[in-house]
């Protein structure tokens, strides 16, 4: 079962709702977070993409040439990545509960085993309503590709979008919940 809940940056969420793909938009990193209860983004259904799409650049904090190829999945799959670059294709669920490290971006890891700088390929499979893929990458940090997450958002466009049977499991906030760190905050309130 799906467990994430991922910030989508504002470029993003712009991006999808924009009818004419136009992406005339800055390349900053403003955040905004985004709920789905049937808004704009789509139906109540899970959704893959209808065909794989592949994208490759350079990891920003390794330095290292990579290939990211995001592959259509089953209903209740989620997002789980793959590392191609290792003998025994470990995966790693995109799943809060594997984030290792958020200094300078989001590693995830599982027996060992991490993929980084997730954040803007998640911000985009989150944006366009995508519940199932998996993510298959030859080294162990995703591209940075233009810094945001236009890139994927476009790739994902092409690929297409394929609405699937099973609903989409959605969390509702039943109270208000807070949470500070230092000066930061972040709150959530429940529909009234």
């Amino acid at each position: 079962t799906p467990r994430y809940f991922w910030p989508i940056e504002s470029k993003c969420l712009r991006s999808f709702k924009n009818k004419n793909k136009s992406h005339a938009v800055s390349h900053g990193t403003s955040v905004a977070m985004y709920c789905f209860e049937g808004g704009e983004i789509g139906n109540m259904s899970q959704n893959t993409l209808k065909q794989k799409t592949v994208l490759k650049g350079i990891g920003l904090h390794s330095g290292q040439k990579v290939r990211c190829t995001i592959h259509p999945a089953s209903e209740n799959h989620g997002i789980v990545f793959v590392r191609s670059d290792l003998r025994a294709l470990p995966k790693i669920r995109a799943d809060i509960s594997r984030v290792t490290r958020t200094e300078m971006s989001t590693t995830l890891g599982q027996n060992g085993i991490e993929v980084s700088t997730v954040e803007h390929l998640m911000a985009a499979l989150s944006g366009m309503g995508i519940d199932n893929a998996v993510v298959e990458i030859d080294g162990a940090e995703l591209p940075i590709l233009d810094g945001s997450s236009e890139e994927f958002v476009a790739a994902i466009e092409d690929a297409g979008i394929k609405s699937q049977r099973a609903s989409r499991k959605i969390l509702k906030l039943r109270k208000k919940i807070a949470i500070q760190y230092g000066d930061r905050w972040v709150i959530g309130k429940p529909d009234l």
